[in-house]
């Protein structure tokens, strides 16, 4: 009889903590994939305005070789772009109306754990009224996987747990054991970060093995400061190096790839600042302290 209520007490905290664990989970993915797409967001304004098309779809295609099933843009009841998971362009959806487009970036849960987020495209001093939008079909798949095993972990410790009441305190203790070491792996992964590697080859980042989605600029910037760890560069530099040919670039461009380029990192590290750190007066490096890097595909 105390085994049976054991197991029940096991089973209904097991299931609590999962549920917990799930939804804590799925709030950092959306607000990842919002923040993915509040990124993606600003070069694409940009390139529908200037009429670069085919930057837009070199992007686009880089983007769905990680996590990304669908990139659509719609502008003036048009679609501009529609590309599927291949990376081929597809037959375009039904076109968003305006009345259809919400004011502010929304993200709709769709099936297993996918999500699709829309940003509306405004322009500057008026962002009351959308002229467009920007559909992004963000892979649920990591996800899934990363609460399944976390199900699997604590109903291999809930098994312990029971078995401990019913078969004596050696199994007891093995179950603790593997208790205290689950819960020092999930510190371990939320208070550091590891390696940092960037594959110029393939345009792939990933920070502590979960691959990092960033535009072409952000991943210029991020791979000045990988290059030179340590070296502090100064606004002026960075426009020279990662805008060159723009003439009307400035500072503010870089405060804001900066701040975007930390947005994205925070999906795999609690706190991006300590690897993008701002040298106050002088201007940013990437942290030695903090981070390991390998840089793949760099002669």
């Amino acid at each position: 009889m105390i085994a049976f209520v054991t197991l029940c007490i096991v089973g209904i905290s097991t299931a609590l903590n999962v549920a917990r664990f799930s939804r804590s989970e799925h709030r950092l993915f959306q607000r990842s994939c919002e923040s993915q797409a509040l990124a993606f967001e600003d070069s694409v304004e940009r390139w529908v305005i200037r009429d670069q098309l085919e930057s837009l779809e070199s992007t686009v295609r880089l983007l769905l070789l990680g996590s990304i099933r669908y990139v659509g843009i719609v502008v003036q009841e048009q679609t501009v772009l529609s590309m599927f998971e291949t990376g081929l362009l597809q037959e375009e959806p039904s076109a968003l109306s305006l009345e259809e487009i919400p004011s502010h970036v929304t993200a709709y849960p769709l099936e297993q754990e996918d999500i699709m987020v829309v940003v509306p495209l405004v322009l500057a001093g008026y962002p009351e009224t959308p002229f467009g939008a920007i559909q992004v079909w963000f892979s649920g798949r990591e996800l899934s996987e990363r609460i399944r095993s976390y199900a699997l972990s604590l109903s291999s410790i809930g098994l312990g747990a029971w078995l401990l009441v019913i078969g004596g305190g050696a199994i007891g203790v093995n179950a603790y054991g593997r208790q205290q070491a689950f819960v020092l792996e999930e510190r371990s992964r939320e208070d550091r970060c590891e390696v940092l590697k960037i594959d110029i080859s393939t345009c792939e980042v990933r920070l502590r093995g979960q691959q990092i989605m960033l535009t072409p600029k952000l991943f210029d910037l991020l791979l000045i400061l990988a290059k030179n760890q340590g070296q502090v560069f100064s606004d002026q530099e960075l426009l020279d190096l990662v805008w060159p040919d723009s003439e009307y670039a400035t500072s503010a461009d870089v405060k804001q790839h900066i701040y975007l380029l930390r947005k994205a990192l925070r999906q795999a590290c609690p706190n991006p600042k300590q690897l993008i750190v701002n040298v106050k007066g002088f201007g940013y490096k990437l942290s030695r302290d903090a981070i390991e890097t390998d840089l793949r595909g760099i002669s």
